[in-house]
């Protein structure tokens, strides 16, 4: 891939995506009203891995790529997955 055809993100991002041990659909109302989002605590978990940031198992666990489970504060997220997620370095491309 040469310099002109790769895509620069204009901020830093996680490599821990959310996940949660089940899904609903959001109603009306909700900000993501007809979406499916999580249900119950949201983990941390980067993508291939079966275990969450604090070591939950989640193989099967739906991701939800839209959701930052750094920042997000409308769910509840897991405090270990949290701090893990908070302090993790991504990757520098070059």
């Amino acid at each position: 891939m040469t310099s002109s055809t790769r895509s620069t993100p204009s901020r830093a991002t996680s490599s821990w995506f959310a996940t949660a041990s089940q899904k609903v659909r959001a109603g009306d109302g909700h900000p993501r009203a007809g979406s499916l989002v999580p249900w119950g605590t949201v983990h941390a978990r980067r993508l291939g891995s079966a275990r969450t940031a604090c070591g939950v198992a989640c193989f099967t666990w739906p991701i939800f790529f839209d959701l930052d489970v750094r920042h997000e504060r409308a769910l509840e997220v897991c405090d270990d997955c949290r701090r893990v997620a908070l302090h993790d370095r991504p990757a520098v491309e070059w």
